[in-house]
């Protein structure tokens, strides 16, 4: 919700990032399709970014940006945290499938 202050939405992120990767409630496909949602939503924000130098991480602007940068994060620890659920018989295509680059 973008009328909430970027400390909210930071912050839901960072706990939804920690239950997704430690909550025994939430399954694979779920965490599959929450990830999936996430890095498109990562993708369409730095996509949508009228400035290239925006996103540079040597001028880090966390009052604008700082929900991408927690989104960013949340995704990392959560393909970190459950590998063996985006890797299923050692295929890597729906990690590949992502646009990580």
């Amino acid at each position: 919700n973008l009328a909430q202050p970027n400390i909210v939405r930071q912050s839901a992120i960072s706990y939804l990032s920690g239950f997704l990767c430690r909550s025994k409630a939430v399954g694979a496909k779920k965490a599959r399709s929450l990830l999936t949602k996430m890095i498109n939503w990562i993708n369409n924000y730095a996509r949508n970014l009228s400035n290239v130098h925006t996103l540079d991480y040597m001028v880090v602007n966390k009052e604008r940006n700082g929900p991408y940068f927690a989104a960013c994060q949340a995704a990392f620890f959560l393909i970190a945290f459950r590998h063996t659920d985006m890797v299923v018989n050692d295929d890597v295509s729906f990690l590949t499938g992502l646009e990580l680059s």
